[in-house]
């Protein structure tokens, strides 16, 4: 849901009932999009179904309801995920990527190893990775195997 938030209507019409109002950030499935049978257009509006989380409501709550994909004015009040990947690539746009070695290491020793990536950086120093590592998105050289990682599983 966009930055204004997003109004749930009970039918596809703008003057029914609200139903509920998604804040910014709620995730929605869409269960059914219209084509326009006249243009052959897809609808602006679509059916969706948002689980509202047991912290907000008490139990894990569900609405369903009629929803605009962008507003008149222009600004978008539904997108897909794929919106919502990383933009700072060097590739452009990407979705997370999770990639480990599979070797152990100690907690105190990876954070050690990370700043010491971050200090040679720093003072213009060579390192492992300098070239193919993004540290300051977290990715480091495994030093065992040298493999691309970007996460620790404990």
């Amino acid at each position: 849901v966009g930055d204004k938030g997003c109004q749930l209507r009970s039918t596809e019409s703008m003057e029914s009932a609200p139903v509920a109002f998604l804040p910014r950030g709620s995730t929605v499935e869409v269960l059914q999009s219209k084509i326009s049978p006249q243009l052959g257009l897809l609808s602006r509006r679509v059916l969706v179904r948002h689980v509202i989380p047991e912290e907000q409501s008490g139990t894990d709550e569900i609405v369903q309801g009629w929803a605009s994909i962008q507003s008149w004015q222009g600004y978008v009040i539904l997108s897909p995920l794929s919106s919502l990947c990383y933009t700072n690539t060097r590739w452009g746009p990407t979705r997370p990527i999770i990639r480990q070695c599979g070797h152990a290491a100690h907690l105190q020793c990876v954070e050690a190893h990370c700043l010491s990536l971050h200090q040679r950086a720093a003072g213009n120093q060579p390192y492992d990775g300098r070239f193919s590592a993004n540290i300051d998105d977290g990715e480091f050289l495994c030093p065992l195997c040298k493999q691309l990682s970007n996460i620790l599983i404990p």
